[in-house]
């Protein structure tokens, strides 16, 4: 379901995240999120191949961003172009074009890149 990875060039902790993305499996994917950046600041978040996905993953993926930069740090998500995840996202209201009220600083997950250039 999850694997951790680590970038050669730049140290940033990695978490590859794929699979069944499902209510059934958010206990361990959030231990997956919570482990995968143990004690690092800077992270990504990689969506691969998804098989099934629900809003409980983009929940998770959403509240754990707040719980890293509450503590000083930042994250990312790079979508692998998984159809699958993008039509939940779509489908969930989480394309956005500015951040939420949590995320002041502009760094949230779900700004599509086209609105950032």
């Amino acid at each position: 379901m999850t694997m951790e990875t680590t970038d050669a060039k730049s140290g940033t902790q990695g978490i590859l995240l794929e699979g069944d993305l499902t209510l059934g499996n958010a206990r361990a994917i959030l231990e997956r999120l919570k482990t995968g950046l143990a004690n690092e600041t800077t992270g990504t978040i990689t969506i691969g191949e998804v098989e099934s996905i629900d809003m409980s993953c983009l929940q998770l993926i959403c509240s754990f961003h707040r719980t890293v930069l509450a503590a000083g740090g930042t994250l990312a998500l790079q979508d692998g172009g998984s159809p699958e995840f993008q039509a939940m996202r779509r489908d969930a209201g989480f394309e956005r074009h500015q951040g939420c009220k949590w995320n002041p600083n502009e760094t949230c997950l779900w700004i599509k890149e086209s609105d950032t250039k």
